[in-house]
């Protein structure tokens, strides 16, 4: 009985480092499928952090998939007074380094 848990010891310790392994990026556990790979962490490292493994994966296999970056853009609507406006660039001599927004709604730069 003791061989048995001996075993079961080192086979455990070998999915781990294959486990943690492919859900940090390697190839160590190629060959399972994300369940089976989601069933071995779970007793390893408990389900919490084994499924934020499984949705690091599976975020890995989509932007390998298309890896242009999802840019939602948002437009408000309302008064410039009230939401804010754009307005063109304009060149300044200073390379601000810090700049603090001030209550008059002047910015200060230092640089």
């Amino acid at each position: 009985m003791a061989g048995r848990g001996l075993a079961v010891a080192i086979l455990a310790g070998g999915l781990s480092t294959a486990a943690q392994a492919q859900a940090h990026g390697t190839a160590a556990s190629r060959g399972m499928t994300d369940a089976q790979l989601l069933r071995v962490e779970t007793r390893v490292i408990g389900r919490p952090h084994a499924l934020e493994h499984l949705r690091a994966r599976r975020e890995s296999r989509r932007l390998a998939a298309d890896p242009r970056p999802k840019v939602k853009r948002m437009q408000l609507a309302g008064a410039p007074s009230v939401v804010g406006q754009w307005s063109g660039g304009s060149h300044i001599d200073v390379t601000g380094i810090h700049a603090m927004l001030l209550p008059t709604g002047k910015l200060f730069f230092i640089n």
